[in-house]
């Protein structure tokens, strides 16, 4: 029997669970096309069974004695992809495979369908603005008007499904971390709120906003680290991570680190308290993480760094500057077009303020853009 589907890839959770329900109506999966999307089955006896799917590009090398201990057995393999399957009952099952790569893929094509609807939406905005502010001009039928609706039905059929697939890639995400968060916010250090209203009557708390310091984090841990020399000790961050909650204290010495991670597991957060340092924000995006970590040392001490490796660190920054640059040229691009055609077809003070403002953003995207390269600078001068 043969099943097709689609978007199996961006929701990983759903398409195991199916496959565990078709193989306890009697259908084992056999083998998956991955250039049509289908899934094959024979027929067989009802099974209860876990399936897994894994994405390494090392699908040639055998599984590890621990996997195979567990009862793991891998019944198909396709370019990166491969599919497991467990007979033991699945609450008995203490060790599965890693999800990383999964959610790494699954990031990157986030990011290109970001683009890609940021790109049409603009282009669509774009539009209406010019046809709405236009007070000259006629609306002329295309001569070759089945290509005009061609294309525009098919713009209309990609923005939807990459509007679609980063739904689903987002809901998947997810649950993927769903583990990792409520175990970072169980090893939370942040004080109870229920203490604030007890302390800003005495004018104990000082409320500090930072808004786009991801775009230079270096500059974030050297504020922090003059706030507490300052008496003003960090206790709590925003879900934003925007908003820094300050308590007046000592004079303290604190190393601050703000680390980006694609995604992290309870090993990541493990490893570095282990280390002795605090987390006191994680971002719980799915696609993205950022995790400022924090460490006290005393006076004489040398101060405690997250990462020594001169070569991790720059590798570290280069990915934060990759990263923002594939999520905002897209951006970047159609705004620097739009400009360029309003500046090209100026007819009156509306359009010139419309390309102000296109022009204002530009700037901002362009800045969001710049500044991770500058912060990648800033470290490459003074590690090499």
């Amino acid at each position: 029997m043969k099943k097709f589907r689609p978007l199996w890839s961006y929701d990983v959770n759903k398409t195991e669970e199916w496959l565990s329900a078709m193989a306890a109506l009697g259908y084992l999966f056999v083998k998956l096309n991955r250039t049509t999307r289908c899934f094959y089955f024979v027929k067989a006896p009802p099974m209860l069974l876990t399936y897994r799917f894994v994405y390494d590009k090392l699908q040639g090398v055998g599984l590890s004695q621990t996997l195979v201990g567990e009862g793991w057995t891998k019944i198909f393999a396709s370019g990166k992809w491969a599919v497991m399957s467990n007979e033991k009952p699945a609450q008995e099952i203490k060790l599965l495979p890693a999800r990383d790569a999964i959610m790494k893929r699954n990031s990157y094509h986030f990011y290109v369908f970001f683009g890609i609807v940021a790109f049409l939406t603009g282009l669509v905005v774009n539009n209406v603005l010019i046809i709405g502010f236009s007070s000259e001009g006629e609306v002329v039928e295309s001569p070759l008007w089945i290509i005009t609706y061609t294309l525009l039905t098919i713009c209309i059929a990609i923005y939807l499904l990459s509007l679609f697939s980063m739904l689903k890639i987002y809901g998947s995400s997810k649950l993927l971390i769903n583990r990792m968060k409520e175990a970072e916010t169980q090893s939370s250090n942040s004080v109870e709120k229920v203490n604030e209203k007890e302390w800003k009557p005495q004018g104990e708390i000082v409320k500090k906003r930072k808004i786009a310091w991801m775009y230079g984090p270096d500059k974030l841990e050297k504020w922090l680290e003059q706030m507490e020399l300052q008496g003003f000790n960090l206790y709590r961050v925003n879900r934003m991570g925007t908003t820094f909650y300050f308590l007046k204290g000592e004079s303290r010495q604190v190393s601050y680190c703000a680390d980006y991670q694609t995604f992290s597991d309870e090993s990541y957060v493990a490893i570095h308290q282990d280390a002795g340092w605090k987390k006191v924000f994680g971002s719980f995006g799915s696609l993205q993480k950022w995790t400022i970590w924090s460490r006290e040392y005393g006076k004489g001490e040398e101060k405690p760094q997250l990462y020594s490796d001169p070569t991790h660190i720059l590798k570290h920054a280069r990915k934060v500057s990759i990263t923002y640059t594939c999520m905002f040229l897209p951006v970047i691009l159609l705004y620097l077009f739009n400009v360029g055609m309003m500046v090209f077809f100026m007819q009156d003070m509306i359009t010139l303020w419309t390309s102000l403002v296109f022009f204002i953003c530009l700037c901002a995207f362009c800045s969001f853009t710049v500044r991770p390269w500058l912060y990648y600078r800033r470290l490459k001068q003074q590690l090499i």
